[in-house]
Order: structure tokens, then sequence, then C-alpha cells
């Protein structure tokens, strides 16, 4: 396309589109950013204690924001609101008020299938909390033999408030699981006459130790006659195909796994290709939690 002279309108419309759709990738940092700043004021947990949408005033007061941060307050949540964690409403006298929408009541710190602790650990994750520094280590990470920097070995280690907010997280996201599995008539099934689980964890592994782990698993259960079986509750990329926001998850899951741990999400081919390796014999998805899939997995 040329630049010097556009007069189409279609072409116009199109290069409008490209240039706010590269725009919106390179600032994107700043959704994740926004959405920590509203955990950490508090600003769900206000509105929920206060038992009603709340104006801007009475929010600046509650949550002791200075004076000069009014504006840029509402600005936050301005976008807060384009992203469907809050809804606007106007009240009798004309004021412009805030209430909780269910995405950021999954993120109140007494609920009880809190998502809070996760959108936390992004703030202490040092390999992901600096947004332009990231950028630049990723694609250094890129013409790097190695694969960088382990999370679990080289960091955690050393920084307890990472481990202990990471532990926080992953204990968040395994009551969230536990309860969305246990209300499942599908997920009953599959473990009714279940005596004992381990839980593994596959995806930020890479594809050797992942066959290792397998294979472990294969020695440790009976065979598929007298009710081995393994159950990994995982993303299978492309696993549903008929949601958007399922789908951005698990790209954005899978280069995080990649960064931080030189692992990644996988689809179905490639989830196939480690179970034959791991000497299991077939396999089925069930796509029942969201952007994860739980998959039956059994030996020969």
């Amino acid at each position: 396309m040329e630049a010097n002279n556009i007069s189409n309108t279609e072409a116009k419309k199109e290069l409008l589109d490209a240039i706010s759709h590269a725009f919106n990738h390179g600032v994107s940092f700043l959704n994740s950013m926004a959405l920590e700043c509203a955990v950490e004021l508090g600003i769900s947990d206000a509105i929920k204690k206060h038992g009603n949408p709340m104006t801007l005033d009475e929010l600046v007061t509650t949550l002791s924001i200075h004076p000069n941060k009014g504006e840029s307050l509402r600005q936050l949540i301005r976008l807060l609101v384009h992203s469907n964690f809050y809804t606007t409403q106007v009240l009798v006298n004309g004021e412009e008020a805030y209430d909780l929408t269910i995405n950021s009541q999954i993120l109140l710190k007494d609920h009880p299938l809190s998502q809070a602790p996760l959108v936390a650990l992004i703030r202490l994750n040092p390999l992901s909390n600096e947004p332009s520094s990231h950028s630049i280590s990723l694609a250094k990470w890129f013409r790097k033999q190695d694969e960088g920097t382990h999370l679990y070995q080289g960091i955690m280690p050393n920084d307890s408030k990472l481990n202990e907010s990471f532990n926080q997280a992953m204990a968040s996201d395994s009551r969230m699981v536990g309860s969305l599995l246990m209300g499942s008539d599908e997920f009953n099934g599959l473990i009714q006459g279940v005596e004992s689980l381990v839980d593994w964890i596959l995806h930020n592994w890479s594809d050797e130790s992942c066959i290792k782990v397998l294979k472990l698993c294969k020695e440790a259960i009976p065979s598929k006659d007298k009710g081995g079986k393994l159950l990994i509750i995982d993303m299978v990329v492309g696993v549903p195909s008929d949601n958007v926001k399922h789908s951005k998850s698990q790209y954005l899951a899978n280069m995080h796994m990649m960064f931080l741990f030189g692992g990644k999400e996988r689809n179905e081919q490639e989830w196939k290709s480690l179970f034959t390796k791991a000497g299991f014999s077939h396999y089925n998805i069930l796509p029942i939690l969201g952007s994860r899939s739980v998959i039956e997995v059994y030996p020969a």
C-alpha cells in the first residue's frame, strides 16, 4: 500500500484499523497494569462494602486517593469499564457511579474463588512486570542458546515474597478448578472408582521432560483393563474452537510458559505425540474448563 496518496475509502479504513491494531498491542501491558492497580487499591472491595454503585468522589475518599489524582482515577476506571470489569450508571442527581460485574466479583479478596492472587503475581514477577524491559528481554531470549532464567530454579528460591505470592496464586487457581470440576457430572464420572490421585504439572516443561513424567505415570498406574488411567487438566490449544476469549487465553499462556519456563501450551497433535512416545495407547479430550480441558489418557 502506497503511503503517499491513499484516496480509496476502504484502503484508508484498513490502514487506520491496522494503526489502531498495532497501537493496541504495543500498549496492551497497560491492561494488566490497570487491573493490578484496581486490585491493589481495592476498588472492587470498596464497592462491595458500600453496597451500592459508588461515585468517583466516594471512591477517592474511601480509597484514600490523593485529591490531585481524582481525575486520574476516573481515567483508570474508564479503561476498566471498557474491559468489562465495571459498569457505569447515572444516579438521579446526574452523577456517574460505578458498579461491579462478574469479572470484578471474582477479584474480590473475600470471594471463595478469588483470582486476585493471580493478578498480584503479575506485579511481583520480575520476568514479566516491567513491560518495556520484558520486551527487550524476550528479544534477547530468542537470540540466546540457553533457555534463560527458569522461574523455579533461578528466582523463586531467592525471593520469599514472590514465592509466597506464587503459592497463593496457584492455591487460588486450584480452588477454582476444583470447585468447577466437583460440580461437573462429566468429571465425577471420570474419577468414579479412582483410589488415588497425584498432582502433576506439564505445560511448564519441555517435551523431553514431559515424556519422562508421563513414562513415570505409566509405570505407576495399573493397566487399562484394571482401571488405570491418567487425567491431565491443561490447555489444548484450539479446543474449544468457538470461543475467542478462550483462544486468546491459550495463545497468551503459551507465550508465558515459553518465556518463564521454556514450556508451552500444546495443541491436540502435540499432546498425541507426547502420549505416543510415553507409551500410552489412546486419549479423550473433554473441553469442560473454558480455556482448559480434562484429558483422559489410557495405557495399553
